[in-house]
This record gives C-alpha cells, sequence and structure tokens, in this order.
C-alpha cells in the first residue's frame, strides 16, 4: 500500500485540529504506520524525520517537512519564516528572497537558485503577489534551448 506524503498531512491535521490529539501522540501513530511492513512512501527517512521534528517542536507539520528535505538534501531553506529558526541542522536565508525582487525578475524564484525556496510572507501586498505569479507564469511558459 502507498502512502501519499500529502495524507500525512491531512492526517496530522485532523487529528491535531478536531480530535485534539498531542502531537506525540499523532508522530507515533503516523511513524508506526510508514514504518509498517507492506506500506511504501516516497523518503521514508525523511518523513520519519519529520514527524520526529513535528514531536519535539510546536512547529507545523508541512514546516517540519520543508526542514527535514532541506536537511537531507544539504539544501538551504528561503523564507520569512521565523520557525525554521527552531531547527538547528539548517540553514536559513530570509534576505535571499523577496516577492518584490521576484516579481522583478523571475529568474529570482523560478528554480535557477539552488536550495529548496519555501515562503512564507503574510503581509506582502496582493499586488507585488499578483506581479511575482504573472511572471512565474510567464518564465515556466517560454521554451527554453537546450544544450
Amino acid at each position: 500500500m502507498g502512502v501519499l506524503p500529502a495524507v500525512l498531512a491531512e492526517c496530522v491535521l485532523v487529528w491535531e485540529s478536531f480530535y485534539e490529539q498531542p502531537r506525540g501522540d499523532i508522530a507515533s501513530a503516523l511513524g508506526t504506520l510508514i514504518s509498517s511492513p507492506g506500506v511504501e512512501i516516497y523518503e521514508t527517512a525523511i518523513h520519519l524525520d519529520t514527524l520526529d521534528r513535528y514531536r519535539k517542536t510546536n512547529v507545523h507539520f508541512v514546516d517540519c517537512l520543508i526542514a527535514a528535505t532541506a536537511s537531507a538534501e544539504n539544501k538551504p531553506v528561503s523564507t520569512f519564516d521565523q520557525d525554521f529558526r527552531k531547527f538547528v541542522d539548517g540553514r536559513v536565508e530570509t534576505r535571499e528572497f523577496s516577492f518584490r525582487a521576484a516579481a522583478l525578475d523571475p529568474g529570482e524564484a523560478s528554480g535557477h537558485r539552488t536550495g529548496v525556496v519555501f515562503v512564507k510572507g503574510g503581509k506582502e501586498n496582493k499586488t507585488t503577489m499578483a506581479r511575482l505569479n504573472q511572471r512565474l507564469a510567464e518564465a515556466t511558459s517560454k521554451p527554453r534551448s537546450i544544450r
């Protein structure tokens, strides 16, 4: 049986918010599930690390997954979210990425940088976000030459 990572995130959300289960119980149950014989999930080690981070902190599950992935791949996370500073094994680069810069230069956010880029900006204005989305759509729809 295969388990999608999105299913884990949904389980965490439901057990945490609706059933008000403790983080440790959620992490243990899901860790047992994905470690069970016959259950497959892509990058099991990353997901077990994610559950461990989730159990030990008050950081959102998806943020734990991003931190675990960045750590496993030895790549930085560019974010405005201060929660990532709680993880001592990751590199956080907050000054490397801004919505405004990315809206002006789509190469800034379209994968030309090395690293995991995750942005939680909260208070950036809607005009800048709309411009960023438009520029990213333009950048990814243009044909590129392959050498």
